[in-house]
């Protein structure tokens, strides 16, 4: 009876031990990804910017086509170091390192002078300055929607950096109650490493293969092309690092699970401790 007792509280302190592992990696994995803008600007290769580029200039040609403006002059508006530069700017905006919303004041006077020049080159005189003045505007404020994603990002700048502080927070107290269940159980600390990580693996590619099987990540598209690849680009990510990480873990504990078996094979029988 007394062995019984001892293999149930061996079993219930094995399942809060690996539930307390996998929300600290979990919350860990998030806080370190999706949360954060370094992850988010090395994703953001010059595919990323190639694909914003084309999106802008597309949208632009159609207005400036409409005001009668060759659409050569567009490429004078901005290059895509600007583009660059700006989704950056931006990106410091949302995760709060600036206070200092988009200015886009240069790419106004790029556009002005750009309008300005052809018109002069063409000799076109009636063009009014009202005109002129609406297609800056216009076409100013379409490279605005591109760069933030149409301002649809700017509703998670708060949101964003609170729950990353509020997760920084929840890992320093897994970790803290971790290390004090470690402590606990030091004696027999080998018994309680390999299932967690095991159980940690496992989810962890149950969860990849199901957000695999769940989600057409090839033909999914959101708001705009540049983001709908980006997206993709993330979620792909996000799932092979899930798939590695576990895989990675189950390895681990194998390995410890034998080390703890040749070494004290003795030792391997709970019910005696």
């Amino acid at each position: 009876m007394n062995n019984k007792l001892k293999l149930i509280f061996y079993y219930i302190k094995l399942f809060i031990f690996s539930i307390l592992v996998f929300m600290f990696s979990i919350l860990f994995i998030l806080n370190n990804t999706v949360l954060t803008e370094k992850y988010h600007l090395n994703k953001m290769n010059d595919k990323y910017y190639e694909k914003l580029d084309e999106e802008i200039y597309e949208s632009i040609k159609i207005n400036t086509m409409a005001a009668q403006f060759d659409e050569s002059i567009i490429h004078k508006y901005y290059t895509k170091q600007d583009i660059k530069e700006h989704v950056i700017k931006y990106m410091d905006y949302l995760f709060n390192k600036s206070d200092k919303k988009l200015d886009l004041s240069n790419i106004e006077t790029k556009i002005r002078n750009a309008v300005n020049e052809y018109l002069k080159e063409n000799d076109i005189d009636d063009t009014d300055e009202k005109s002129i003045n609406k297609y800056v505007k216009t076409v100013l404020k379409i490279y605005e929607e591109k760069i933030t994603v149409m301002n649809f990002t700017k509703l998670l700048r708060n949101s964003v950096v609170k729950l990353h502080n509020l997760i920084n927070i929840i890992l320093i107290v897994l970790l803290a109650i971790i290390i004090i269940f470690m402590l606990l159980v030091r004696k027999n600390i080998k018994l309680y490493l390999f299932v967690p990580l095991y159980v940690l693996g496992m989810l962890f590619i149950l969860i990849s293969i199901m957000l695999q099987s769940s989600i057409d990540i090839t033909y999914l598209t959101l708001i705009t092309y540049s983001i709908s690849d980006y997206i993709r680009l993330i979620l792909s990510d996000i799932i092979k690092l899930l798939f590695m990480s576990g895989t990675l873990s189950i390895c681990i504990g194998i390995v410890l699970n034998v080390i703890l078996v040749l070494k004290n094979p003795e030792k391997w029988n709970i019910l005696e401790k």
